[in-house]
């Protein structure tokens, strides 16, 4: 597949696993396309890059990342533009200027300041406090993607999407989301891990209970027979979450997603494993054969 531009920098985005993701999976029949934890949207932004959709339904239940991804789609100018207002006044106190855009935005929605936090922040890793407000640090190494490839990404995932997506704040179970079901459509499900779901790690708005997932799938199945699900896994030969029951229609496997930064900062090379269900439906029988794993090292910000 044909690399999509990257919107903007977010823990857990699988831009560079997308191969993996597809390599045993049967797509020719897919018209379109839902993520109801778009997150980047990286699998609709590679689907619709190399037109194996004409379709997508972007959802996120974070309400500041499903704003941004309307202003993507309505004001890329504004967005741009006042990404570089922010990212060249920062130039005098970078630090100072971070903290004062968080608190300004923990007071006001503004989607300039969140691309510019995004940006910025460790690892891509957004985090909340349990009242909601925006808490991540910045990483003080960089001052974040410079304007012109800031300018350059966005504008074109603008061309890409306009009038070719529907961008939603909803809950991933909400029917409007499911409203392209059937043969054609394919639902990529990335959800809150288990790991970071109800734990004191609040990088997500909300987590997803696992009981409450697996029953859930068992109800999408009946209308949505294509799906591809990312879910947990395991670093090294420690196991993190359960995997999905053996009795939901799902082959499983595991993709490399290389070494991450604090395993090589901590002298360890242990890879990070991710489980990945295919619907039985979609299953590409013709690709059992295992290829080898190669090791990448990955900064956890894809």
């Amino acid at each position: 597949m044909l690399p999509a531009p990257h919107p903007f920098p977010y823990q857990g985005s699988k831009r560079k696993l997308i191969k993996d993701i597809f390599a045993k999976s049967d797509i020719s029949k897919i018209n379109s396309v839902v993520e109801p934890f778009a997150g980047t949207a990286s699998v609709s932004l590679a689907l619709l890059k190399n037109n194996y959709v004409d379709y997508a339904f972007i959802n996120d239940k974070n309400t500041h990342v499903s704003k941004l991804w309307e202003a993507i789609y309505s004001n890329p100018i504004q967005l741009v533009e006042g990404y570089e207002e922010l990212w060249n006044r920062q130039l005098t106190d970078p630090k100072l200027f971070f903290f004062e855009m968080r608190n300004k935005f923990n007071e006001e929605y503004n989607p300039e300041v969140f691309l510019y936090l995004l940006a910025r922040i460790v690892k891509g890793a957004v985090r909340y406090s349990k009242k909601g407000k925006f808490t991540q640090s910045a990483d003080n190494r960089r001052l974040g993607m410079k304007p012109k490839s800031m300018r350059k990404n966005i504008l074109e995932i603008h061309q890409l999407i306009k009038g070719r997506v529907k961008i939603t704040n909803n809950c991933f179970t909400d029917k409007e989301l499911y409203s392209l079901s059937g043969e054609n459509t394919l639902i990529y499900l990335d959800p809150p891990y288990q790991g970071v779901s109800f734990t004191s790690d609040s990088r997500y708005i909300s987590g997803v209970d696992y009981q409450s997932f697996c029953t859930y799938l068992t109800e999408l199945l009946v209308n949505n027979p294509n799906i591809i699900i990312s879910y947990d896994g395991k670093l090294g030969d420690k196991q993190y979450g359960k995997d999905l029951p053996k009795s939901l229609p799902f082959k499983h496997f595991y993709i490399c997603a290389g070494i991450s930064a604090q395993e090589t900062l901590s002298g360890r090379t242990s890879k990070t494993l991710e489980s990945l269900y295919i619907s039985e439906n979609i299953y590409d029988y013709s690709k059992q054969i295992e290829s080898k794993e190669s090791i990448q090292i990955s900064l956890d910000v894809a």
